[in-house]
């Protein structure tokens, strides 16, 4: 794909900088198309189905909700330069609320998608795919507990420690929509005390 890829670059005078220098907003937005892409691809290969068969299975993958699970579970299993990016797309100051999730979910959300987005633009495509891949194996992982986000064979303090991470996340989100004048979005959100 390198080779293609280049020649994508080259026909279409693309250049880019560091992947690490664009905001975790820029990486979310291309890592969610790279994610929707994907999982289409797999979709369609599978077997030839009515357009919105597909849009509902790949829906149920792409969605926030799914996309938070996915990165909770597989967070401790970045890089070190990933869990960086990781951060950053979590502790993102949105311009836009969550639609159909909580702000958690949407946080975790951006989170993943900026992870792939970085691994995208890095031209890091195996590893991009080993991500997904993790991530997919979430989905079909049946210990993976879908209301609190964590995995059951996690230890009583790493619960504890997410559950903790999620309640502040829903504190602060209710006192943002409870605040007229916003006045929480000069918030820092850099430290949220989750210890990632």
């Amino acid at each position: 794909m390198n080779e293609s890829y280049e020649y994508f670059k080259k026909t279409f005078q693309v250049e880019h900088g560091r992947p690490s220098d664009y905001s975790p907003l820029a990486l979310a937005y291309i890592g969610d198309s790279i994610f929707d892409v994907m999982i289409r691809t797999m979709e369609v290969s599978r077997s030839n189905r009515q357009v919105n068969k597909y849009h509902n299975d790949v829906t149920k993958i792409v969605c926030a909700s799914s996309q938070a699970k996915m990165m909770r579970a597989i967070k401790d299993r970045l890089t070190e330069e990933e869990h960086a990016i990781y951060k950053r797309g979590r502790n993102a100051n949105f311009n836009t609320k969550a639609k159909n999730s909580s702000m958690t979910d949407y946080r975790n959300a951006t989170a993943f998608e900026a992870v792939l987005g970085y691994l995208y633009l890095k031209e890091d495509f195996e590893r991009l795919t080993d991500v997904v891949k993790m991530a997919l194996d979430v989905l079909e992982d049946n210990t993976f507990d879908t209301n609190s986000g964590v995995n059951e064979s996690t230890t009583v303090n790493d619960r504890d420690n997410s559950l903790n991470m999620d309640n502040e996340s829903n504190t602060i989100d209710n006192l943002k929509n409870n605040d007229k004048n916003n006045s929480l979005n000069k918030m820092d959100y850099e430290e949220d005390g989750s210890g990632d």
